[in-house]
């Protein structure tokens, strides 16, 4: 199965804890079994204990594996180009941002996340930028236009084909003189 994976457009939000990749890295995270995953939607979350996570729950990973917890009382959270995570006291943790040389062997698992036996390396050619979220890389006006188009090519191959199927029919009919 074919990946996309241009980059959507980035759309400020003025959130603290949304980010956008800009460049080909995926940010880690982890599900309830321990296992990471790997996205680029970057509106996170802080659970009740601070840890940061994804909007279906899934904790953000840090460099070393472990999730990012933000302190009680964070007042200013700030995320760099490099994805480390700081507040007022200085830095928390540096987020998990891994680049990999085939995208196309990561095996979707829904809620925007990919797995992938591939060893990812740390991120290069990717940026991070706080207060921004990158949309949708369809656009969907666009696709819609392009199934109308498939379907009405669909239908008229399928009417060429019925009319070919009647034409030998009959005459096939004429030519053993059974009507």
């Amino acid at each position: 199965q074919y990946q996309m994976t241009s980059a959507g457009p980035v759309n400020a939000t003025e959130n603290p804890m949304d980010v956008a990749l800009n460049g080909p890295g995926f940010i880690g995270v982890q599900n309830d079994q321990g296992e990471t995953l790997y996205t680029r939607s970057g509106n996170f979350l802080m659970d009740a204990d601070g840890t940061m996570i994804t909007t279906a729950g899934q904790r953000v990973a840090g460099q070393g594996g472990g999730p990012i917890t933000i302190p009680q009382g964070s007042t200013e959270i700030k995320i760099d180009e490099r994805g480390n995570v700081s507040n007022q006291d200085g830095q928390i943790g540096q987020m998990m941002i891994v680049e990999f040389p085939d995208v196309q062997l990561l095996e979707a698992r829904g809620n925007n996340t990919y797995a992938t036996e591939q060893a990812g390396t740390p991120a290069e050619n990717t940026v991070v930028k706080q207060g921004f979220l990158e949309g949708a890389n369809v656009q969907p006006v666009l696709e819609m236009t392009r199934m109308i188009e498939t379907s009405r090519t669909f239908q008229q191959i399928q009417q060429t084909l019925q009319g070919e199927h009647e034409r030998l029919r009959d005459a096939i009919q004429k030519l053993t003189g059974s009507s």
